[in-house]
């Protein structure tokens, strides 16, 4: 399951701000029910997940990136499964496209609507484009050893 939020900057985990933390989240949740069209699929109780968050921007990178993820899957918490928890693989990042080109993503395997609504996000002038994604967990996505220094 795939989406992309055009124009919201991520909120930091850090964040003391209740009021912006509920409003932040209502953006979240809202995305969701408006691409599902207010029946957003919800996943089985007992399945693991994984989930990713990138955010792109131009405006250089200013928030950590592993502090954007857990607000994000806090707001679809009992909308898209019914506990967090049930996250056990994260991955997060904040890429400046004017360090990294977009050109590099390959986004093939995604859905068709959502890779168009993200290639027109990254050609904004003022890029903020947020993709978040959450899929049933697979011991293929554990990878060790392709860093290098």
């Amino acid at each position: 399951m795939e989406l992309v939020i055009r124009g919201l900057v991520p909120l930091s985990y850090n964040s003391r701000s209740p009021k912006n933390k509920e409003a932040y989240s209502k953006k979240i949740r809202s995305a969701f029910l408006r691409k599902f069209k207010g029946d957003v699929p919800k996943f089985p109780p007992n399945e693991e997940l994984y989930a990713r968050v990138y955010f792109f921007t131009s405006s250089g990178v200013n928030v950590d990136c592993d502090n954007i993820s857990k607000p994000i899957w806090d707001a679809v918490n009992n909308l898209l499964y019914v506990d967090d928890r049930k996250i056990v693989m994260r991955t997060a990042a904040v890429v400046d496209v004017n360090i990294h080109p977009y050109q590099f993503i390959d986004a093939s395997s995604i859905d068709g609507a959502v890779a168009a609504d993200l290639m027109q996000g990254l050609a904004d002038t003022d890029v903020k484009c947020l993709y978040i994604e959450c899929c049933k967990f697979k011991e293929s996505r554990i990878k060790i050893g392709e860093a290098s220094i």
